[in-house]
């Protein structure tokens, strides 16, 4: 069995562990439910994933009106 809880988003010539800018899209439950937490840097948002569907679909809607896509 294989269970992938962390996955790291990197250029293709930044360390995926210890990079400078790497995002790492980790799963963490604390026996309440479970958590997105995204890192990045010194910086950590939780997010609980009951509201990450919603949360995808405003940055696609703000992303869409300032012609980001």
């Amino acid at each position: 069995m294989k269970t992938i809880i962390e996955i790291s988003i990197h250029d293709k010539d930044a360390n995926p562990i210890f990079g400078e800018g790497v995002t790492r899209v980790k799963l963490e439950d604390e026996a309440g439910g479970g958590f997105i937490v995204l890192k990045q840097d010194c910086a950590e948002i939780r997010l609980n994933i009951d509201k990450l569907e919603e949360i995808y679909f405003a940055a696609r809607e703000l992303m869409e009106q300032y012609d980001l896509k």
